[in-house]
C-alpha cells in the first residue's frame, strides 16, 4: 500500500492536514470528491437493482474520516437504542433477525396476538437529509467542534459517476451519505435512531 510504503515521506504532511482539519483551517473541497461506480450484488447481475453504488474516495480523506469513525464507535452504544444493530462493531444485524424469530416463536407458543411491522429502509442511506443528521448530533449532546467537523465533511462532498471508466460531470452531494466512507454509517445510525424513538413513543 502506498501510504505504508511511503509513510516516512508523507507522514508530516498528513499530520499537518489532520491538525488543520481539527483546527478548522483546511479547505476540504480539493480532497472531498469521489467517483461513483456500481458493484454487483450477485454473480449474474441482469437489472439495475442487482448493483449497488459505491463511492471511490480520496484515500487521505478516508484516513481523516476513519479517525473520526474509530472515535465515534467507542461512544455510540450509549447514544442509540439497544435495538439498533446495524453498523455497530460490537453487534450484528443477524442478532436482530434471530431475536425477531425468537419473539415470534414465543408468541406462537403462548397463542398471543401478534402484529409485525416491517419498515423498508431502501435508499435511505442515499437520501437522508444532512440537517437531520446534524440535528440529531446536537440533540445527543455532541459539542460544536464535532458537529462542525461532520458538517464540513457533508457540505464539501461532491461526486461524479464513472461510466465505462470515464467520469461524468461533478455534482455536489446535497443529501445522503456515501457508501465507501468509513464515517458514513455512524451519523446515519444516529439519525435513524430518531425513527426508533418515534416508534417507541407511539408504542
Amino acid at each position: 500500500m502506498f501510504i505504508k510504503k511511503c509513510w516516512h515521506i508523507i507522514k508530516h504532511d498528513i499530520y499537518e492536514l489532520c491538525n488543520d482539519f481539527f483546527n478548522g483551517t483546511v479547505s476540504l473541497q480539493a480532497i472531498n470528491s469521489s467517483f461513483i461506480t456500481l458493484v454487483p450484488k450477485c454473480n449474474n447481475p441482469t437489472i439495475v437493482n442487482d448493483f449497488k453504488p459505491i463511492s471511490l474516495l480520496n484515500s487521505i480523506l478516508k484516513l481523516v474520516t476513519k479517525l473520526l469513525a474509530d472515535r465515534l464507535q467507542k461512544q455510540i452504544i450509549p447514544l442509540i437504542h439497544r435495538n439498533q444493530y446495524g453498523f455497530i462493531k460490537t453487534q450484528s444485524i443477524q442478532d436482530c433477525v434471530a431475536w425477531a424469530f425468537e419473539y415470534i416463536h414465543q408468541c406462537q407458543q403462548s397463542k398471543r396476538e401478534l402484529v409485525i411491522l416491517k419498515l423498508d429502509f431502501e435508499k435511505a442511506f442515499h437520501t437522508i437529509e444532512h440537517n437531520t443528521m446534524l440535528a440529531m448530533l446536537h440533540h445527543l449532546g455532541f459539542d460544536d467542534t464535532w458537529i462542525n467537523w461532520i458538517k464540513r465533511i457533508l457540505e464539501t462532498g461532491s461526486s461524479a459517476v464513472l461510466l465505462n471508466g470515464v467520469p461524468g460531470k461533478n455534482f455536489p452531494c446535497k443529501r445522503g451519505v456515501r457508501q465507501g466512507d468509513p464515517l458514513s454509517p455512524l451519523p446515519f445510525v444516529l439519525a435513524a435512531d430518531l425513527l426508533q424513538c418515534i416508534v417507541n413513543k407511539a408504542y
